[in-house]
C-alpha cells in the first residue's frame, strides 16, 4: 500500500497536469513545466539578445541621418520632403547639426522617463505571465518606433511623430525591457554553478 501510494505521487507530480490543476496555475508555472519539457537551455537566449541589440544599434545612424535631412529640408524650404534635397554636404551647417543634436537628446529622453516607471512592473508581471509575454510588449513598441521612422521618411509625417512613437516604446519598456528577459532566463533554466559564467556572456553580447 505504501508502495503504491508513493508510486501514484510520483506520478502526479510528473505527469501532464489536470484542467483543474492547470486552471489554478499561474502563467509563469506553465512556462516553466513546458520549458522543461522542451528541455530549456540557457544558452537559447544569446541569440535573442544579440540580433535585439544589434537591430537596436544598427537603427541610430539613420534615425541621425534621417533627422538631419528633415530639418534641412525644413531650412531650404521644403519641409518632409527630403527627396527633394540635391546634396546631403549642404545640410552639414552648425545650425543643423546643433538641431539635430538637441532632436536626438530629446528621442533619447522621451523613451527613457516612462521605462524607467514600466520596467520594474513590467519585471513583476514577467513573474505572472511569463517571459515571452513581456518580450512581445517590448517587441511592439520596437516595430511601433520603426514603423514611424518609415512614416517620417517616406510619407512626410512631421517630426514630432517620432516623440509620440518613443514615448510608446518607452511605456513597453523600450530595449531595456527585452534585455532584461536574458538573465531572468538564465536564472529559470541554468544551474547555481554555472549562472555567473552565463551571466557574464549575456552582459558581453
Amino acid at each position: 500500500m505504501g508502495t503504491d501510494i508513493s508510486t501514484t505521487s510520483i506520478h502526479s507530480e510528473f505527469s501532464v497536469p489536470s484542467t483543474e490543476r492547470v486552471k489554478s496555475m499561474s502563467s509563469i508555472q506553465i512556462e516553466n513545466i513546458l520549458s522543461s519539457s522542451f528541455k530549456s537551455n540557457p544558452h537559447y537566449v544569446y541569440p535573442a539578445v544579440f540580433l535585439h541589440t544589434l537591430a537596436f544599434t544598427m537603427a541610430f545612424l539613420p534615425l541621425l541621418e534621417l533627422i538631419t535631412l528633415m530639418l534641412c529640408a525644413v531650412k531650404e524650404g521644403s519641409p518632409g520632403n527630403i527627396e527633394a534635397l540635391n546634396e546631403f554636404v549642404d545640410c552639414k551647417t552648425t545650425e543643423i547639426q546643433r538641431n539635430t543634436t538637441h532632436w536626438m537628446m530629446i528621442l533619447g529622453i522621451t523613451p527613457a522617463i516612462p521605462a524607467l516607471f514600466t520596467i520594474p512592473v513590467l519585471g513583476a508581471l514577467s513573474d505572472h505571465w511569463g517571459r515571452l509575454p513581456v518580450c512581445r510588449i517590448s517587441i511592439i513598441g520596437s516595430i511601433i518606433r520603426l514603423g514611424s521612422y518609415i512614416s517620417v521618411s517616406k510619407y512626410h509625417f512631421p517630426l514630432y511623430t517620432l516623440i509620440f512613437s518613443h514615448l510608446f516604446w518607452g511605456f513597453s519598456g523600450s530595449w531595456n525591457s527585452f534585455t532584461m528577459m536574458g538573465p531572468a532566463y538564465i536564472a529559470d533554466s541554468a544551474d547555481e554553478k554555472s549562472k555567473t559564467k552565463l551571466y557574464r556572456i549575456n552582459e558581453a553580447l
